[in-house]
């Protein structure tokens, strides 16, 4: 699957603390208007996007959006995804216009709306979102969503002011907001680095018992669990919920770009190109069973915090993951999006020794280089699987 990811405008009607949008350069325009915005839709139809992601800015400021849902849909679009403040929709009105856009009944299933908040408590929401009298407009937002049928989850983003009621907050999302079919956490994107939002960022090693506790609560009342593309954890820090990485580079690692008035561009986050430039790795990570499929972590977040936090996996960790005896089978393609599919391999593979698997038939893979081969077998030996055999 293709996804195009659609930033419309650059205007917002938050302020957010975080923000790693901004607001438009100097010499840019603002907003795509609608004829444009048909264009490109309809030009990344035609290159074979299936998926797209409107988001902004804030695009609900927007009076044509369900123009803009409205014309996806009638492209055929699979999935048509709106990442929202939803404060504009704290009035049943417009969610009434963006639910009619979608298009008959019958597709109402490929619109999903993901809605950031970031706290249960006002104080610190609105503290994070630099905007008094949101936090009431956001919640009354999503339950407008849910009341109309609109499949709805929330995106949360993870910072020194909430990391310690995680687990709070999925209550406030089970007991509160019933009816939202999963939660979205990112650990703070390194975008402001100003002398004053430095506080924002909380130790990882801190973040990970609570993000666990809160992840735990979540699937035990059926509600899915996720992690944004830009806010990964090291999957060593997420004892407990380590599948929350594997997932998310699974489902993200499709070919996909971002556009907004300024450029177009590859969705940049999984490739080698980016890590380097943006993370970092300690020696010790080199001896880790998991180092093959880690990313690292922010360069910026090493400088200010060091990386003492960071847990290298030997084979003998691995060894002592629950193992049910079962074996998976997994087809090796090659056309994944992925810069690498040997590399696509590896973290299916580790996704499944998570699950309790430590056998593995790959279907596929025979006649692939003898180093390639090799490095799948090395890693499945130091994750933990007991026999990997190749057809």
């Amino acid at each position: 699957m293709k996804k195009f990811f659609f930033s419309l405008l650059w205007d917002c009607n938050e302020d957010c603390l975080f923000c790693a949008k901004g607001k438009a350069p100097e010499g840019v325009k603002r907003r795509f208007s609608m004829s444009e915005c048909a264009a490109l839709l309809r030009k990344k139809r035609l290159e074979g996007c299936d998926a797209v992601s409107l988001d902004g800015g804030e695009p609900t400021l927007l009076a044509y959006l369900p123009d803009v849902i409205r014309t996806a849909s009638g492209l055929g679009y699979s999935q048509i995804h709106l990442l929202t403040n939803a404060v504009a929709l704290s009035g049943p009105e417009k969610v009434a216009a963006i639910k009619r856009a979608s298009g008959p009944a019958s597709r109402l299933k490929r619109l999903g709306v993901c809605v950031s908040l970031h706290s249960h408590e006002r104080r610190i929401s609105e503290t994070l979102t630099g905007s008094s009298g949101t936090f009431e407009k956001t919640v009354l937002g999503i339950r407008n969503l849910v009341s109309a049928g609109i499949r709805t989850t929330v995106y949360h983003l993870i910072t020194s002011l909430n990391y310690r009621a995680l687990p709070a907050f999925a209550d406030f999302v089970i007991n509160d907001l019933r009816g939202v079919g999963g939660v979205t956490f990112s650990y703070i994107y390194p975008a402001s680095r100003k002398a004053e939002n430095l506080r924002l960022y909380p130790r990882l090693s801190k973040v990970a018992p609570q993000l666990s506790r809160a992840a735990e609560k979540l699937r035990a009342k059926g509600l899915e669990v996720s992690m944004s593309n830009c806010g990964l954890i090291p999957v060593c820090l997420l004892g407990g919920c380590e599948t929350l990485f594997t997932d998310t580079v699974i489902d993200n690692n499709i070919s996909s770009e971002t556009c907004d008035t300024s450029k177009t561009e590859s969705l940049p986050f999984f490739t080698e190109l980016f890590n380097k430039r943006n993370k970092t790795k300690p020696p010790s990570c080199a001896a880790c069973a998991l180092d093959p499929v880690c990313g690292g972590i922010w360069k910026f977040y090493a400088e200010r915090r060091g990386t003492a936090e960071l847990k290298p996996r030997s084979r003998k960790d691995m060894l002592g993951l629950p193992a049910s005896g079962g074996t998976a089978a997994l087809a090796f393609e090659k056309d994944t999006g992925w810069e690498d599919p040997v590399s696509a391999l590896l973290v299916r593979l580790l996704d499944l020794r998570y699950r309790g698997f430590d056998k593995a038939k790959i279907k596929g893979f025979k006649g692939e280089a003898a180093a390639k081969t090799a490095a799948v077998r090395k890693f499945a030996l130091n994750t933990g699987f007991s026999r990997i055999t190749f057809s």
